[in-house]
């Protein structure tokens, strides 16, 4: 028995075959089965894999990074420290209050 060829195509241009393998296998969507594969240092793309009776795919996926999460912590983190009641004790004015308030809404808005 010869071992499968393997092949790594983009799901834009994979075939009718692979995309019915695809959606048979991820009946419920790939987004929790994508693999991420690097190529070098600063190099990667994301794909899931799909086996044919003759080939095994890697089929590179369109992937979108959703950092929301990593930017509402921040947020809730900047807003812990500006609720914060020691800050009056520490000896710190409104007008320094202020500034942090305002340096906050500055990075909320990036």
């Amino acid at each position: 028995m010869q071992p499968k060829k393997k092949l790594v195509i983009s799901m834009d241009n994979a075939s009718k075959e692979v995309l019915e393998a695809i959606a048979k296998k991820y009946p419920d969507g790939w987004q929790y089965h994508v693999i991420k594969i690097e190529k070098g240092s600063d190099n990667f793309f994301f794909a899931v894999t799909v086996d044919l009776s003759d080939i095994s795919y890697l089929v590179k996926v369109p992937v979108k990074i959703d950092t929301k999460i990593e930017d509402e912590i921040e947020k809730d983190d900047y807003r812990f420290l500006a609720d914060s009641d020691d800050s009056e004790e520490e000896g710190e004015s409104e007008s320094e209050e202020k500034e942090i308030s305002q340096d906050m809404e500055n990075i909320e808005d990036k």
